[in-house]
């Protein structure tokens, strides 16, 4: 069901219906799901646009999306916590063999772009230099936790776990 309502908003947007659900009676404005991920999923339909041919298309965008979360958690381990490899890759091993994560990575559901926009605001917030945040760093906080709050709503938590980490942390300007 979702994921259908994510293809038929993203459809809407490639034909230029905004972000509707074109195939239903009236077409009416999708309030159900933020945005970002049916946008990503029409920029698959426009350059893919024959269904349903293009499923593995769009279906792989979700691996591509799990496998760069995946990749930037073992960037945080490894290069940012100093983690030894064996632990680094059990746990990404734990990570990427949970079978909900499988299912979400193999379907068009918007998990793995929460999951990798989630990481990678985390390797952004953690890697500030000396423990301060640039000006550049904290407007790539501010623009991950805005894509995370509209792929998914509880992307708003990230907006507000980064703001209140960057308080506790002294980081009042």
């Amino acid at each position: 069901y979702d994921d259908g309502m994510y293809l038929m908003a993203a459809k809407s947007l490639v034909s230029g219906h905004g972000y509707r659900l074109a195939g239903m009676l009236d077409q009416p404005l999708f309030y159900k799901y933020p945005p970002l991920y049916s946008v990503c999923l029409a920029l698959v339909l426009f350059v893919t646009p024959a269904f349903p041919s293009n499923i593995l298309w769009l279906k792989s965008l979700n691996v591509l999306f799990a496998l760069g979360a995946l990749g930037l958690l073992w960037f945080y381990f490894r290069r940012q916590r100093a983690f030894p490899v064996w632990l680094c890759a059990g746990l990404l091993l734990l990570f990427g063999t949970n079978w909900r994560f499988i299912e979400v990575s193999i379907e068009m559901m918007s998990e793995p772009l929460f999951m990798l926009l989630s990481a990678a605001a985390l390797v952004v917030a953690t890697n500030a230099k000396q423990g301060r945040i640039t000006k550049s760093r904290f407007v790539a906080l501010l623009l991950l936790g805005v894509a995370a709050f509209y792929t998914r709503t509880i992307g708003l938590v990230l907006v507000l776990a980064t703001a209140l980490w960057l308080f506790l942390r002294g980081e009042r300007k």
